[in-house]
């Protein structure tokens, strides 16, 4: 995907601890890493948009259909649009497909639909404030660990 965005425009930034090496150094933009106060911060302030990618034909493909990316919470409650890319089988694709007012969605592997999203969040304030707005909306619903807390002991209940 990085290789991809060569000369488009766009660049990925990375957070982290490992400095990305060899043909991938060249390819992204590495930030560094931060305590979580300050990444979501610089986060905010240096990014567009988070990017929850899965490969296209990955080896792993298989696991892409049984786990649920623990991120994606996060990213559904930073206020900033998701853009999330991958096959339509991966269960993050999934819940995108399901939640499609929260999220930025490319399931194909097709560079031009993911530019030209990229373009359109970009260009337009307005629906990178209406997807970010959907997400901590959905977030609120679905990823409150009250709510999920007390939905729990309801079912505890109730199988008792």
């Amino acid at each position: 995907m990085a290789r991809k965005l060569v000369g488009s425009g766009h660049r990925i930034r990375i957070y982290s601890r490992d400095r990305p090496e060899g043909e991938l150094a060249g390819l992204v933009d590495y930030a560094g890493c931060f305590s979580h106060e300050v990444l979501w911060k610089k986060f905010q302030e240096e990014c567009d948009a988070s990017l929850l990618v899965y490969a296209f034909g990955h080896p792993d493909d298989d696991l892409y259909r049984t786990h649920f990316p623990t991120k994606l919470s996060e990213y559904a409650w930073q206020g900033m649009p998701m853009v999330m890319v991958g096959p339509s089988h991966a269960t993050g694709i999934i819940w995108g497909l399901e939640h499609p007012e929260a999220c930025a969605l490319i399931t194909r592997a097709d560079l031009e639909p993911f530019l030209a999203r990229l373009k359109e969040l970009f260009e337009n304030a307005e629906a990178r404030i209406r997807i970010a707005e959907a997400a901590i909306e959905v977030a609120r619903k679905e990823f409150d660990p009250i709510g999920i807390r007390a939905r729990f002991h309801q079912i505890l209940c109730e199988a008792c």
